[in-house]
């Protein structure tokens, strides 16, 4: 072949060339602008990840971040395409291309080759990121909004919907009578901090670590907020809970809005909390803003936690029959009202009985204000679950107005319903008990989201559906490492680990757990003891003087020694 039939053919190259190192200069300098505008995002997301305990966990936060947003899209897209082309410019093509590639039309149809292919990845990305963008199915997530009530201190059998026989939650039972009922659910924790914890992660407080209050969940569990947050819902949390503060708890990772102000301090402690009404106004505004977006929004109301100071309007709604008086000794310091006044070293139980049923009618008149909200916006696309922490013991085992220290029914049976707009309209009643941790898979189970494999809990779906399940055959309860139980619909059975000792009652005929059967039923009681050795493991021996509290200072301390945490 002669030079100048070489020479002829070499401007269509050049022209080539030319082309795309401009094409090729402008992707660099798109990619330079993306990773500015984006980088505190990325670098935000990333930390993220390598906090990830595991790797499922740590390629869905990747995926997830990659496919947020049409800027991030471009941005990974642009990455790709640089390094292609970096690469495709250093190591030079396999010897087996070479050499399939000359025998067709020598280098230049090789550079064409390379380039035609980096220009057909190319296009492949920019059509994907706009199918993307144009299908609104994967950008916006199929499964209904979700809002999760949980009511601090709440104890079941003092709704209406439950049995109770004072009117103290109109609204609640309104929307008991048009959702699923569970009228034994189970707390694993009678304090706040690690019940909630269990909720938000679907595990026992001795697998996701925080066995006590004050101690902030670890960065490396995996979240129901999270899951969901990766999965496009909008985030966000309104607390009433000085546990639950973002430092003290651990919580807030996952959470776009993580509001935790709390500006009234309440009687007899130095405690600054949000009181209903104040957590209804940060939700509705946030609402207001939101409401088209699918989201998830968790609220914690606190009220029915001691003291018992519900609004004056509230406070003279109930009043007792019969006085009980008992030494004010047994009032922690914290609960005491002035407005109950002590007679001779002693003060009237039954009214602080009623102080409490006030406080549950002030709360439940906030849910009943928070369910219209949610009527007038967005109610018709919209799960509810509504729970409670923990309930409280009003004097049952000489336990006056307080929780934590026991695994009774008092402390450990709490309200658990379920609202869905595809359900029926009426009520459906579940007498199988269930697992409060269980609400974290159910709630992901309802958004079409798959459950992973470290939640211990389960969907309660297939229960609602009214499918043959057994759901929690066991359910095991603990204070701390002293008191372990586990319970059964007909049996609750508990160890005292220190002082080795055994008590067990029989629920379907002693439900408030007054007569210890424990020495008439030794069979039974060897069966519960091995139960719960097979469920200990060497995670359950944490010494709770171990753990890992979180530092307080002055003020921090004031409150939970005021809160009788300390």
């Amino acid at each position: 072949m002669s030079p100048r039939a070489i020479n002829k053919s070499g401007p269509v190259p050049g022209r080539f060339q030319r082309s795309i190192h401009l094409a090729s200069g402008g992707t660099i300098f798109g990619f330079l602008i993306g990773v500015i505008l984006i980088s505190p995002r990325l670098i935000v997301a990333f930390r993220q990840i390598a906090e990830n305990r595991y790797f499922e966990q740590k390629l869905f936060r990747l995926t997830g971040f990659i496919l947020q947003d049409a800027l991030q899209r471009w941005l990974v897209a642009t990455i790709i395409f640089t390094l292609a082309g970096l690469l495709l410019s250093i190591i030079p093509p396999p010897r087996w291309l070479n050499r399939m590639v000359r025998t067709v039309s020598g280098r230049l149809a090789l550079r064409k080759f390379v380039n035609s292919t980096a220009l057909l990845f190319l296009a492949l990305l920019i059509g994907v990121n706009a199918i993307i963008v144009l299908d609104k199915k994967t950008t916006s997530p199929p499964g209904p909004n979700i809002v999760l009530i949980t009511i601090d201190t709440l104890r079941a059998d003092h709704l209406g919907c439950y049995g109770y026989e004072r009117n103290t939650s109109p609204n609640i039972d309104a929307l008991a009578r048009r959702s699923v009922l569970f009228r034994t659910a189970i707390t694993p924790r009678t304090k706040t901090a690690p019940a909630v914890a269990s909720i938000l992660t679907g595990q026992y407080p001795h697998t996701h670590e925080v066995r006590n209050n004050r101690v902030p969940l670890p960065k490396k569990a995996m979240t129901l907020q999270e899951i969901l947050r990766d999965n496009n819902y909008l985030t966000a949390a309104v607390l009433g809970n000085y546990m639950l503060k973002r430092e003290l708890s651990g919580l807030s990772p996952g959470f776009v809005l993580y509001d935790d102000r709390m500006p009234n301090r309440e009687l007899n402690r130095n405690l600054y909390e949000n009181t209903a009404e104040q957590i209804n106004r940060s939700a509705f505004n946030w609402l207001e803003e939101n409401h088209k977006k699918r989201f998830f929004l968790w609220i914690h109301y606190q009220d029915p936690h001691g003291p018992y100071t519900a609004p004056r309007e509230y406070q003279d709604t109930f009043s007792h029959h019969k006085n009980q008086y008992i030494p004010i000794g047994k009032v922690q310091s914290y609960q005491r009202l002035p407005h109950i006044q002590e007679d001779d070293g002693k003060v009237d139980a039954a009214s602080y009985r009623d102080a409490y049923d006030a406080e549950i009618l002030y709360c439940d008149d906030s849910v009943g204000k928070l369910i219209a909200k949610l009527r007038e916006l967005v109610l018709e696309d919209t799960v509810i679950i509504l729970a409670a922490d923990h309930g409280e013991s009003l004097g049952e085992h000489d336990y006056y107005f307080g929780h934590g220290k026991f695994v009774y029914e008092a402390c450990s049976r709490v309200p658990l319903i379920i609202y869905t707009p595809s359900a029926t309209k009426k009520a459906v009643r579940i007498e199988e008990q269930v697992n409060l941790m269980n609400i974290a898979p159910t709630i992901l189970d309802l958004a079409g989201i798959p459950i992973p494999d470290e939640m211990e809990g389960m969907s309660l779906i297939p229960l609602i559906k009214g499918e043959t399940f057994t759901c929690d055959e066991f359910i095991f309860l603990e204070k701390t490492n002293k008191i372990k139980a586990v319970r059964t619909n007909d049996w609750k059975y508990i160890n005292n680990l220190e002082q080795d000792t055994d008590e067990l009652y029989h629920l379907r005929y002693d439900p408030l757990e007054t007569v210890n059967v424990a020495s008439q039923n030794q069979l039974e009681v060897d069966r519960f003891k091995t139960k719960l050795r097979e469920w200990m493991n060497s995670n359950d021996y944490i010494p709770i003087g171990k753990e890992h509290y979180q530092k307080l200072n002055k003020i921090e301390r004031e409150a939970l020694e005021s809160l009788g945490y300390l």
